[in-house]
């Protein structure tokens, strides 16, 4: 029971030094103010460094300078147009995919969809190369590679295919 008692204590005391440094060590209020208008400063050197065509770089710093600033009027439109962009990339993406099963003569053997490249060109247009397998109307499988350029226009997007072929 001594050695119980005793080891209780330390075990209180190690918890007592513990909760003090964990005090001493937080920053005060005007630190944590100062070291948040940093992290903000840094994360608008990053947006402005950062590519107009990295849209998705850009739409989670945006989100982040957002939190901490969510009256910030022309970080909400550019957030709302990098949402826009990032939306149009997972719709071409999508659709791309429906369009390349389709031009197969068994659409349901469609296998094994990789990305080779894909990102914006500009604003207006995202371009997809995609490779994947299928099977021909004998059931032998072949590999495929399509691209295809999605363009955002005033009523909405299309997409133009650029090619594609047998590997």
């Amino acid at each position: 029971m001594e050695k119980f008692k005793k080891r209780a204590k330390y075990i209180f005391l190690i918890f007592i030094v513990m909760i003090f440094i964990g005090i001493a060590t937080t920053p005060s209020k005007e630190e944590q103010k100062e070291i948040t208008k940093q992290e903000i400063k840094n994360l608008k050197e990053k947006l402005q460094k950062n590519s107009v065509l990295d849209v998705e770089t850009n739409l989670y710093t945006i989100k982040q300078i957002l939190e901490h600033e969510p009256n910030n009027e022309k970080l909400k439109n550019e957030y709302k147009k990098y949402t826009h962009l990032d939306n149009v990339a997972k719709s071409c993406r999508i659709e791309t995919k429906k369009r390349d099963k389709a031009s197969l003569h068994n659409p349901n053997s469609y296998d094994n969809q990789e990305y080779k490249r894909y990102g914006w060109v500009n604003e207006k247009v995202y371009i997809i190369n995609s490779t994947f397998t299928g099977k021909n109307a004998y059931n032998v499988e072949f590999k495929y590679n399509s691209e295809y350029k999605c363009i955002i226009k005033k009523d909405g997007v299309t997409i133009e295919q650029n090619y594609f072929r047998k590997i």
